[in-house]
C-alpha cells in the first residue's frame, strides 16, 4: 500500500521516530511546541505513545480506567454493537458519550478471596485495560481515533454474559439524537462527494493506520461499517473520518491474536486466508489490516459499498468459497 504523505521529506522525519531516544526523563507528551515543526514534535509524542504502550502491555498493572456502571445511562439494547449514552461522572454535569460493546462469555475462576465464581476472564479484563490507556493517551488528530473516557463492564446473569463497554468522547454540540454516521450507510444515503473529499477520507484513514502500526498495534476489524462520521450541526463533517470498532484491536507483542466471530457478511473484508476461522488461532498481521483498508478504499473512490460493487444481492448467503474469490474479482477491477 502507498501511503499518502505530504512529501518524501516527511516520510524519512516519519521513519526517524524509531530512532528517538524515548526514556522518561527525555520526552514528554505535549501539545504544540512552537519551537519545532509539528512534524517533529509529532514524532517525539509517537515515540512517547509507543513508550507508554509498551510499558503497559509487560506491566501487570495499567491505569485503571473503569466507570462504575450507574456512570453510564443508556437505552439496554443487546443488539446494538454501538450507541450513545449519557455519562454523568461523579455525579457532575451530563454529558454524551460514544460505546462501543464486546461481549463475553463469563468464565468459572476464582476471585480474591479464593471463592469459584463465574466472570470474565482476567487476561480480558487486563486487554481491555490495555485498549482504553491507548485511546485515552494524547494523541495527534491524525491517529483519527476517537479519545477514550474509560470502560464499563455490564453482567447479564440471565445469559451468562458479560459486555465490555468502551465510552469515547463525542464533539460539544452531540445530542442523544446524534449517533455517528457509518461510512457504510453513508455509500446508500448520501450523493456522491467531489474528488477532494474522497481524497481526503483516503489520506486521512491511510495515515490513522499508519500510525496505529507505528505504535504496533493492530485494528484487525477496517470496515466502512467502522469508519463513522459526527453531525457537526449542519451537515456530515466528511473531512473528519473517525476510525471506530476497536473492540478487538491488541497490541502487536500478544501471541495470541483474538479474531471476531466469523460472519459473512463482514468476511468478505478480512484477509482470504482468514476468513471463517476461529477467534483464536493465528497471531494477527499489519498486512491484514492494510487488505482491508485497501477495500475501504475502493469503496470510497466507487462510492458504493463492497456488496454493490460485486453485486452480491444478499450477503448473509455469500459461501466461503465465493467469499474468497472477492481478493480476485478487486484486482481484476482495477486492471
Amino acid at each position: 500500500m502507498v501511503q499518502v504523505r505530504g512529501s518524501v521529506a516527511e516520510l524519512q522525519q516519519f521513519m526517524t521516530a524509531s530512532l528517538l531516544p524515548t526514556n522518561s526523563n527525555s520526552l514528554e507528551l505535549s501539545g504544540p511546541n512552537k519551537t519545532q515543526p509539528d512534524s517533529i514534535q509529532l514524532l517525539y509524542n509517537l515515540a512517547k505513545l509507543e513508550e507508554i504502550n509498551t510499558s503497559s502491555i509487560h506491566a501487570d498493572i495499567v491505569a485503571d480506567l473503569s466507570i462504575p456502571i450507574d456512570c453510564v445511562v443508556y437505552e439496554p439494547a443487546r443488539n446494538q454493537p454501538r450507541m450513545v449514552a449519557k455519562y454523568t461522572p461523579g455525579g457532575r454535569e451530563k454529558r454524551f458519550v460514544g460505546v462501543e460493546w464486546k461481549t463475553y462469555h463469563r468464565e468459572l475462576s476464582r476471585n480474591a478471596s479464593g471463592q469459584l465464581e463465574l466472570d470474565i476472564s482476567p487476561t480480558a479484563l487486563q486487554q481491555s485495560a490495555q485498549l482504553a490507556n491507548l485511546l485515552a493517551s494524547p494523541k495527534s488528530e491524525d491517529f483519527c481515533a476517537p479519545h477514550c473516557s474509560g470502560y464499563v463492564l455490564e453482567k447479564d446473569n440471565q445469559e451468562r454474559t458479560s459486555r465490555l463497554g468502551w465510552d469515547f468522547q463525542m464533539p460539544d454540540s452531540t445530542d442523544d439524537a446524534s449517533a455517528p454516521l457509518s461510512l457504510h450507510w453513508l455509500f446508500t444515503r448520501v450523493p456522491q462527494p467531489p474528488l477532494s473529499d474522497k481524497v481526503t477520507i483516503a489520506s486521512k484513514l491511510a495515515t490513522s493506520l499508519m500510525y496505529l502500526h507505528s505504535v504496533k498495534w493492530l485494528h484487525k476489524a477496517i470496515r466502512s461499517d467502522n469508519i463513522v462520521f459526527y453531525w457537526d450541526g449542519t451537515r456530515t463533517n466528511l473531512e473528519q473520518p473517525i476510525l471506530a470498532g476497536f473492540e478487538y484491536a491488541h497490541h502487536d507483542a500478544h501471541d495470541i491474536s483474538e479474531r471476531s466471530d466469523p460472519n459473512p457478511v463482514w468476511d468478505i473484508y478480512r484477509w482470504p486466508s482468514i476468513q471463517d476461522e476461529a477467534p483464536t488461532t493465528v497471531h494477527s498481521q499489519k498486512i491484514f489490516n492494510i487488505y482491508s483498508l485497501g477495500i475501504v478504499l475502493m469503496e470510497i473512490l466507487f462510492w458504493k459499498p463492497l456488496d454493490t460493487l460485486l453485486e452480491l444481492p444478499d450477503l448473509s448467503t455469500v459461501t466461503l468459497f465465493r467469499s474468497k474469490e472477492i481478493r480476485d474479482d478487486l484486482i481484476w477491477m482495477l486492471e
